[in-house]
């Protein structure tokens, strides 16, 4: 079933948009230089509904975690700041492993 009707009087028949049709809709806004509202005034579409549509596209972007890839730091000095607030200041580890091992010794691991 395509079509809602609220069942109140002889109001309009609002048609679902499929999934395909709201990110159409959504790349014309982006588009579009308009406002939220001007966009959906012009197209017959309820400002809340547009809305969900452009909250469900942001969330469904956004990742929860991104991978971080650690290598040496080109300065050659790094400084380690312990939650016990301990800082150690280091120049000259010749590796990330060396560096590792230097932490992990410091920290009791």
């Amino acid at each position: 079933m395509n079509e809602q009707n609220s069942g109140i009087g002889s109001g309009p028949v609002l048609k679902r948009k499929s999934a395909e049709e709201r990110k159409q809709l959504l790349r014309e806004f982006e588009g579009s230089g308009k406002s939220q509202q001007e966009f959906c005034d012009e197209r017959g579409i309820k400002l809340t509904t547009f809305k969900s549509w452009h909250y469900e596209k942001k969330a469904a972007a956004e990742p929860g975690f991104a991978e971080v890839a650690v290598g040496m730091p080109n300065a050659g000095a790094v400084e380690v700041i312990f939650p016990s607030r301990v800082c150690v200041r280091t120049r000259g580890a010749r590796s990330r492993e060396e560096l590792l091992g230097l932490v992990r010794g410091l920290a009791g691991f």
